[in-house]
């Protein structure tokens, strides 16, 4: 699973996206030229843990 949050916005990565293998693409409600920040959330009996924090331009 992932996550996205608008840069400078929500603060919080709220919003939840299915991950894809490498190659397809997301679908994320922005305008082009926002900055979207987005994350991997993994989770099992041990916790939780997040990805890096990954930062794209949209076009």
């Amino acid at each position: 699973m992932g996550q996205w949050q608008m840069a400078g916005v929500a603060g919080d990565f709220g919003h939840a996206i299915t991950l894809h293998p490498a190659g397809q693409t997301i679908t994320v409600a922005a305008a082009a030229g926002a900055t979207v920040e987005l994350r991997v959330r993994t989770t099992n009996r041990s916790g939780t843990t997040f990805g890096e924090v990954k930062t794209v331009t949209l076009i």
